[in-house]
């Protein structure tokens, strides 16, 4: 037994801890050791980089919440970075960035629906904005299942979806507002802001916001 505590302790001693977000196509992220990331690298990485670093960070996130790994040093201003770079890059990163809404990490949903929502913004969606009105449809009523920031993903997708509106925004509210699901939860007070900017109608200015938008929905069907 003492042998093979020994032998599980060297091998933990032996394992080098991995720096995140990483990529084999931009080795020199690190070279200035793990307070000083190479943070310029990034200005003109390719996209499928940056989206690559953005997965190896939020997958490593998702370990860390499952299984302790004290080897895994996940680093978040790289993360926001290689974000905030790939949001200027418009349709480059789009299908990628569907994808990853129905990610098993929250903060990868969240992260998606973000960027989704500065592309409709700025009108870059084109041909593609009622697929993914869909997509972000069905991660807006995804009730929390284990952990309350999981409702943070939720609320991303509602605001991308108020830039798009359309049946799919219509639908994400009213169900929002009128599931047991999200009793509750600031995404129903969220949900009556966008219904009252789209209708026009004063919620916001009545003593009970959600209720004054459910009683509107009711004899709205």
């Amino acid at each position: 037994m003492l042998r093979c505590l020994l032998d599980i302790f060297r091998r933990a001693k032996s394992k080098k801890q991995r720096f995140s977000p990483s990529s084999r196509n931009l080795p020199e992220l690190w070279s200035a050791g793990p307070e000083h990331p190479r943070l310029d690298l990034l200005d003109n990485a390719p996209t499928e980089v940056l989206s690559e670093l953005c997965d190896d960070y939020w997958n490593c996130l998702l370990v860390a919440r499952t299984e302790f790994d004290k080897f895994i040093i996940p680093d978040f201003r790289v993360h926001r970075r290689a974000i905030e770079i790939i949001a200027t890059r418009g349709t480059d990163a789009l299908l990628w960035a569907r994808k990853r809404l129905s990610h098993a990490d929250y903060f990868a949903r969240e992260d998606a629906a973000g960027l989704i929502h500065q592309w409709a913004r700025a009108g870059q969606l084109g041909r593609s904005t009622e697929a993914v009105a869909v997509e972000l449809l069905t991660l807006a009523v995804t009730p929390p299942k284990e952990d309350c920031k999981e409702a943070q993903a939720a609320s991303a997708a509602l605001l991308a979806l108020s830039i798009i509106g359309g049946s799919a925004c219509r639908a994400a509210v009213r169900h929002v507002l009128t599931s047991a699901d999200w009793d509750d939860d600031e995404n129903q007070w969220l949900c009556a802001e966008i219904l009252a900017k789209a209708e026009n109608k004063p919620f916001m200015d009545t003593e009970n916001p959600i209720e004054a938008a459910r009683s509107w929905l009711a004899a709205n069907p």
